[in-house]
């Protein structure tokens, strides 16, 4: 009897003040022990489980991607339809819809995971394997650009003392959407891009900065000295 009273206080200096302490010790012990011993076994069913998810994601990607070749086709059509009743006739555009291949090189632990499709490997990422790009050539001859790099140019302004492109900011009452005012977009845009550089430099350029070099003496080109020396004395300009 002493020696089991002796065991019980033993048992209660390392692993509980109670009984009921103890003994739910030992089911926690027992727990790890088994995950332990069956750790092989868990590790092959997550191994498993992963390998059925990747299967069900390439062939979820394989069908997007297959899916998005015919809807670009489609989109084209009714796109180059809306164009021509703008009396755009002779502009083309394009969807250009491209699975990206995995570099041969690339390191496992920083890749996207990749699929393997008709004996090729591609990445695949949280939009499915491929990039997608709309072209558009608005002048004949002209070879298709991406869409995102085209601007419209009214080159002969300049004639006038016009920028070759003009834009309006047209605000509006919250409440009513009635128009408040028809602001100059072209001044805005050119102070919007010089702040935006002043906010760069007061990130990361020196405090004791007080030069600037400007390659080029356009309108951003100006714009960006006057913000820099809106925060810093600037005591000479390159230009």
């Amino acid at each position: 009897m002493e020696e089991r009273l002796d065991l019980i206080y033993r048992l209660k200096r390392k692993y509980g003040n109670t009984i009921s302490e103890i003994l739910a010790y030992q089911s926690q012990i027992a727990q790890a022990l088994d995950e332990l011993n069956f750790s092989a076994t868990r590790i092959a069913e997550l191994k498993g489980r992963i390998d059925t998810a990747m299967e069900d994601a390439r062939q979820l990607a394989v069908e997007l991607s297959q899916r998005r070749q015919k809807s670009a086709q489609k989109l084209e059509t009714l796109i180059e339809r809306e164009l021509h009743t703008l009396g755009m006739d002779k502009t083309a555009f394009k969807v250009l819809v491209v699975p990206k291949e995995a570099p041969q090189d690339m390191k496992k632990q920083f890749a996207f995971p990749t699929i393997e499709h008709e004996g090729k490997r591609y990445e695949l990422g949280p939009d499915g394997i491929d990039d997608i790009e709309f072209l558009i050539s608005p002048n004949v001859g002209e070879e298709l650009k991406p869409l995102t790099k085209i601007a419209s140019g009214y080159y002969d302004n300049a004639k006038q003392g016009l920028p070759p492109g003009i834009g309006i900011i047209v605000l509006l009452d919250l409440k009513t959407s009635l128009p408040l005012a028809i602001i100059d977009g072209t001044y805005i845009t050119a102070v919007r891009t010089g702040a935006a550089g002043a906010v760069a430099a007061s990130v990361l350029a020196r405090d004791e900065s007080k030069c600037v070099g400007m390659i080029g003496s356009g309108t951003q080109g100006r714009m960006q000295v006057l913000g820099l020396n809106e925060l810093y004395p600037l005591h000479l300009s390159i230009q």
